[in-house]
């Protein structure tokens, strides 16, 4: 399963690369950490569909996502060939505390735009059994 979230990664970049869609590196507003958003009302199995979609709307594929008791951690690839991480940590009373952070110094406009679309994502899925992409 890593192997092939790898290649799809690695397919998503060339094809872009390769059909002239990379826009202009954005500006970095570097950060010394990650951003944080949250509470946010969340069921605890939406947190990696979620955050698959959040990240195709920031050019970011991801890279390996597990869960560590009631925190999801993933790890991902922006556009631009640079790591980050987002985690979703949930409370006791059914929210989740978001956190992300972006390569190589933080990039506050990025993880925010990450956690913004996470957390609207999470917010459609919340209480609904099932739903499409």
């Amino acid at each position: 399963m890593k192997y092939q979230t790898i290649a799809y990664t690695l397919i998503f970049t060339l094809s872009a690369v390769l059909s002239g869609c990379v826009a202009k590196p954005r500006p970095i507003v570097p950060t010394d950490g990650p951003s944080t958003l949250g509470p946010v009302p969340a069921d605890h199995d939406d947190a990696p569909r979620a955050l698959l979609v959040a990240l195709e709307r920031v050019e970011g594929a991801l890279l390996e996502g597990s869960w560590q008791g009631d925190t999801y951690h993933a790890t991902f690839l922006m556009l631009e060939s640079r790591e980050g991480w987002a985690a979703a940590r949930y409370t006791d009373d059914g929210n989740a505390m978001l956190s992300a952070f972006i390569e190589p110094q933080g990039d506050s406009r990025a993880q925010r735009q990450l956690l913004e679309a996470w957390s609207k994502r999470l917010g459609q899925l919340y209480g609904v059994e099932w739903a499409p992409r």
